[in-house]
């Protein structure tokens, strides 16, 4: 007969169809938890800010969704303007210019653009792209040579691998 193993309060006979039971459902916990738990990086609404200044809820999003993406696969984020010597009076510029301007809230559009893609709740509308650029700015990147674009959205467009 096998032995009583207690795991956090339940007891199961340690048997080989048992284990594999066990084994199974640590499985699918850990894969559930990695495939729809990953957080977004705690300054990710200045990225999205600092990549799109148009405050256009939908590009914020598209952004977010491309980040989410990349964690998912266990990329990194992949947000080159956070690298930017400046970021924090840039940021300050741009919301503040928005604000007069146009009368439109950058930071809450963007908190609420990173809420609604890491709630997984909303349709990925870039076509579960990991990659973007604003080609019209800076030409195709040498790195989409071997990706599909799968939309376009604002003034960026989305890849992913073949």
């Amino acid at each position: 007969m096998g032995r009583i193993v207690s795991l956090k309060g339940c007891n199961m006979r340690k048997t080989s169809k048992s284990r594999k039971l066990w084994l199974t459902l640590v499985f699918l916990l850990i894969f559930h938890s990695t495939a729809e738990g990953v957080n977004p990086p705690a300054n990710l609404w200045k990225g999205l800010i600092a990549e799109d200044t148009s405050g256009s809820y939908e590009s914020y999003l598209a952004i977010a969704l491309v980040v989410r993406n990349r964690l998912d696969a266990h990329m990194n984020h992949g947000l080159c303007a956070l690298k930017r010597k400046n970021l924090d009076s840039f940021i300050a510029k741009e919301v503040n210019y928005a604000k007069i301007r146009y009368n439109k809230d950058l930071v809450g559009i963007a908190q609420k653009a990173i809420s609604d893609a890491f709630s997984y709740k909303v349709k990925d509308i870039t076509g579960g792209a990991n990659h973007y650029e604003y080609v019209e700015r800076y030409g195709k990147p040498k790195w989409a040579r071997n990706m599909v674009v799968t939309t376009k959205i604002g003034n960026h467009t989305f890849y992913k691998g073949r």
